[in-house]
């Protein structure tokens, strides 16, 4: 909301940009989530990419709905902007995505840590390049109180 106040314009939710849903998980910590679903836990710790979770979800799954909804704003704000607002594992996914990491036959285990409020920036330019403008910046929270 602050940045639909300072730029006027309005913030379009949609569940598209929602975390992963870890099914049978939710709402344990991960000492509970292991103890009372190991095999589960095992899958979501190696970052498991097609294992689909008991109740919950696998990542190309989170991978194919968030990518379709970026997808759709890319094109639908071409030469513009826009600002992306989600949670750490939806957020490496999608930075993924952009990065075509995840376009090859076999993925390899690879995870961008984020930080709770870190921004990452892409530049999406109308050739078809992208670069990469940041990663996890956190400069913003500086000095801030937790």
């Amino acid at each position: 909301m602050p940045l639909a106040r300072l730029t006027g314009l309005e913030v379009e939710q949609t569940e598209a940009f929602r975390e992963r849903s870890v099914g049978v998980m939710e709402g344990l910590t991960f000492e509970e989530a292991a103890a009372q679903h190991p095999e589960q836990y095992a899958a979501l710790i190696r970052r498991d990419f097609d294992h689909v979770l008991l109740g919950g979800e696998s990542y190309r799954q989170m991978l194919d709905r968030s990518a379709r909804q970026l997808d759709q704003a890319i094109e639908h704000h071409k030469g513009g902007r826009i600002a992306i607002f989600s949670h750490t594992g939806t957020i490496c996914i999608l930075a993924l995505h952009l990065m075509g990491a995840l376009d090859a036959p076999e993925l390899r285990p690879v995870w961008i840590a984020t930080a709770n409020c870190g921004i990452t920036r892409f530049e999406l330019r109308s050739d078809g390049f992208v670069r990469v403008l940041a990663v996890n910046d956190t400069r913003h929270l500086v000095g801030m109180q937790s």
